[in-house]
């Protein structure tokens, strides 16, 4: 009987609250929208840093609450707080740690590695025991403390576009979405501290800083292997840069800036290791989780695939062959073609978008966790398109990632075992209702680049009125 009854409510574990939690942010989200376009709601302009920073505030106190009360997903934790420790000890040789006659295991590159080996130096200075509730604080502050800056960056790129008030609603979208929340407070992941960087590499990107964009692209995939998901992105604007502008200096420094920032980060490792052993870890973390889905509700989820091995035949081909199908149709079909169509610089957001999104739906071996970016990319390709239709995006992509990530999180914390049943009424929907969700994004997608039909959101929320679309710019030299 469902699951029975969603296992007693998931015996009663310690975040059901978030439930009612993210029930009134979308309420009072939607309302707060409706008195910004009546003009119900104003604020004097002078009073905006004022209220920016009460908001910011708010945001990462409620947060520094949370985060050392709720234990997180255990064996993330576990990892974090391992890692973190040996690391501390012996960064350089930080991949070839033996405990009892075993190397440990360590399935992340080498860049987050910095960060906690920083937490652990800090740990070891001031004392604080090895997995106490402070340990699992230092853990989670990172993504914390990005949540807050990612925050802070959509209110300035928001500002450009909209009214004080309607930015700082934007802001607050992200800085108290329950599937932001979720992330980096309660589980203790990192996706937050990656978005950041993927913000960064996007903003860069727009602003034809490709060679930075490149370096900061680079970090992004040697801290989570998912930085793959906006290679394409990038290989794109490069290849505008090359074939259209014959900007060949500028592809150049964005080789070598990206080469520079990987020998940076991946050397201090490499003393002893074999001379490709990067490649051999990224190899090593694909084939740990081959399963044509992982708890993430997608399009595998939605056909009773999910924690099925990937190597089983569907149709002719295996589930993994069938995934990489899926992504070359979109990572070298449906994105290049609406990329090379539109003449407006922020199509990056937009590609991004239907990346994330695209490959976490239709590409197998996916966790629960993989469509988080899809929440920031939706708000900022509506901040720079201001079609509506994004607005709504959005909303449906915060409300399935906080959803898949509840449903696995809280089985965790009750029972130790996380992987959601294939018959779970709530991973059915979720998943076609992601499955939905990239259908619309790509009708909408086709409707403003092809159509050049957008429906745009009122004038009031706009400083001004100007074009939603803006060609690109000349790119500045390097």
């Amino acid at each position: 009987m469902f699951d029975a009854l969603h296992m007693e409510f998931i015996k009663s574990s310690g975040i059901g609250f978030m439930y009612f939690y993210a029930l009134a942010f979308f309420l009072i989200g939607f309302f707060l929208f409706i008195a910004v376009k009546k003009d119900i709601l104003k604020i004097d302009s002078n009073m905006t840093k004022f209220y920016l920073y009460t908001l910011l505030g708010a945001g990462l106190v409620m947060r520094l609450i949370l985060a050392p009360i709720i234990k997180g997903f255990s064996v993330d934790i576990s990892c974090f707080q391992t890692w973190s420790y040996y690391a501390a000890k012996d960064l350089p040789n930080f991949y070839l740690t033996e405990v009892g006659g075993s190397k440990i295991f360590v399935d992340y590159p080498p860049f987050y590695i910095y960060v906690l080996a920083m937490i652990g130096k800090f740990i070891e200075v001031f004392n604080i025991p090895y997995g106490s509730t402070g340990h699992l604080f230092l853990i989670k502050l990172p993504s914390v403390i990005a949540d807050v800056i990612t925050s802070y960056i959509i209110f300035k790129l928001a500002s450009k576009k909209f009214k004080p008030e309607f930015s700082l609603l934007l802001s607050a979208f992200y800085l108290f979405n329950p599937a932001i929340l979720i992330n980096s407070t309660l589980w203790g992941q990192i996706d937050s501290f990656f978005m950041l960087f993927i913000v960064t590499f996007l903003m860069f990107m727009k602003s034809e800083r490709k060679p930075e964009a490149t370096a900061v692209l680079a970090a992004a995939t040697l801290m989570k292997p998912h930085g793959v998901f906006f290679i394409p992105v990038l290989l794109y604007e490069l290849c505008i840069e090359l074939f259209k502008r014959k900007n060949i200096k500028t592809v150049l420094m964005s080789v070598l800036y990206g080469l520079v920032t990987c020998i940076v980060i991946i050397l201090p490792f490499s003393f002893n290791q074999k001379p490709l052993w990067i490649f051999e870890l990224f190899f090593n973390t694909s084939e740990g989780y081959k399963y044509a889905s992982l708890n993430a509700f997608n399009f595998f989820s939605l056909i009773g695939k999910n924690l099925v091995s990937d190597s089983e035949i569907f149709f002719i081909f295996s589930y993994n062959t069938w995934g990489y199908i899926f992504l070359v149709l979109i990572c070298f079909g449906i994105t290049p073609l609406l990329y090379f169509k539109s003449k407006n610089s922020s199509i990056v957001y937009l590609a991004s978008l239907i990346q994330a999104t695209g490959l976490f739906v239709f590409w197998t071996r996916m966790h629960e966790r993989y469509m988080f970016p899809a929440v920031a990319l939706a708000l900022l390709a509506f901040i720079y398109i201001k079609d509506i239709r994004l607005m709504v995006i959005f909303a449906l992509s915060s409300f399935t990632v906080f959803v898949n990530s509840q449903v696995v999180l809280e089985r965790m914390m009750a029972t130790e075992y996380p992987h959601v049943p294939a018959n779970n009424p709530i991973l059915i929907i979720i998943s076609l209702l992601n499955v939905l969700l990239f259908a619309f994004l790509l009708w909408t997608s086709i409707d403003i680049i092809f159509r050049n039909k957008l429906i745009l959101i009122d004038s009031k929320f706009n400083i001004k009125q100007d074009k939603p679309s803006k060609r690109r710019k000349k790119n500045k030299k390097h």
